[in-house]
Parts: C-alpha cells; structure tokens; sequence
C-alpha cells in the first residue's frame, strides 16, 4: 500500500471478504501495516454460497439494474449454485428478463472478477490460522434450510452464513497467548454459530437491519 512497516493502530475494511481474491495478500499486508497492539475490523457479505451468494449487482444492457436486495429478483435462492450459465439464461428469461439482459446477468454471475467465491469457511480460515493475529469471527446465519443437493458438496454452514465479520488484534509476537479467540459468547438474534433451521425461502429476511447492525458491533465490542 505504500505505506511503512508498524504504522497504524486501526486497519478497517467494510464489505470486502467476498471481493478479494488474494486474501492471504491481504492479511500479510494488514500485519505489516499494523502496529503490535493494533486492532481490525473486516467483513463481507452476502457470502458467496449464502441464498444470495451471487450478489448481483449490476445495470444491464437495458438499463436496467438488477440487485440481490429487490424482490423481483430474477435470480432466486442458491441458483448460482445450482445452474450452469447455460441454465441460468433460459431460469432468468423464463422470469421475463429479455435475452441481452438475462445473458448479461449469467455472465456477470459466473464470471465478475469482482467476486472470489469462496467459502466462508475459508476464508476465517486465512485469518484465524496465523499465529501472529488474535482473532474473534462471528457469522451471521440465516434461519433457512438449504437445498439437500448442496448441503452434501458445500456443508450446511457454509450455505446459511450470509455475512461474516472478522475482528482481533495484532499481537506482539507469536508467542504471546491468544485472548479474543478464546473468547465465547453467547448466541444472540440470528448471528448463533449453528442456526435453528427452519424451512422456508431467505428471500424475505434482511441482511442487514439497523436491530442486527447494533447487535454485531456491540459484540464486537464487548
């Protein structure tokens, strides 16, 4: 980034986990610009295997733009999962998107390069795994019960976990004993490490009301 070695007490990135390809990039580059003691706060979402994981966002040719927050969205639950490209423009045309339009979006799905798809487990995994950070991660998981298909290839967590927030600490040494991931907290609102399931499309749960905004950043927090 440019900057020198040890410099900030804060390295803060909004929305960003599920754009960055090279993530383990990213967490070398945080550790090098932060100063021992310094924290950080990174999240992202909608995850790429959540319902929503496609997170269109995207004006199409007709001038149009399409978002994974309308409810007429032309893409439904874990259909980027489901269907091949090919699929999806015939799924999407169906819905009376015209064909430029329906192409357009299938591409932006599969191909966007603005999109990691990766599983949330993953990356957690990137960060929690170094030694040097003291890490604490809260998913917030969505009471939906995915299509079976799915849950036997990606795993039932992976597939509810709509966003994930990745907070902790830059310690002074390798050596120094973890506190926040040790840390265990009690589940509150829909952000529990295993969701209730229930049955019934996601379409109609908010991913990102003001009550669970001040829920997460309060535990965080804490």
């Amino acid at each position: 980034m440019g900057f020198g070695s040890a410099t900030f007490d804060i390295v803060f990135g909004r929305a960003l986990l599920e754009h960055i390809s090279r993530l383990s990039s990213l967490r070398d580059e945080m550790i090098r610009v932060l100063k021992p003691g310094g924290v950080f706060y990174l999240d992202g979402g909608p995850m790429w295997y959540s319902p929503k994981g496609h997170h269109l966002w995207f004006r199409a040719p007709s001038g149009h733009l399409y978002t994974f927050a309308d409810e007429d969205c032309p893409v439904q639950d874990w259909e980027h999962l489901l269907l091949s490209e090919e699929e999806m423009v015939r799924i999407v045309q169906e819905r009376h998107v015209d064909e430029g339009d329906a192409q357009a979006i299938a591409h932006y799905i599969y191909h966007n390069k603005g999109q990691n798809r990766l599983p949330t487990s993953a990356i957690c995994e990137v960060f929690s795994k170094d030694a040097i950070l003291d890490v604490v991660i809260i998913r917030n998981d969505l009471p939906v019960t995915p299509p079976v298909s799915l849950v036997s290839k990606c795993g039932t967590h992976d597939l509810v976990t709509s966003r994930v927030m990745i907070a902790g600490r830059k310690k002074s040494s390798a050596y120094e004993p973890d506190i926040l991931s040790k840390m265990t907290t009690k589940p509150m609102e829909n952000l529990s490490d295993t969701p209730k399931m229930m049955t019934g499309p996601a379409e109609n749960l908010s991913y990102s009301t003001p009550k669970l905004q001040r829920v997460r950043y309060r535990r965080l927090i804490e």
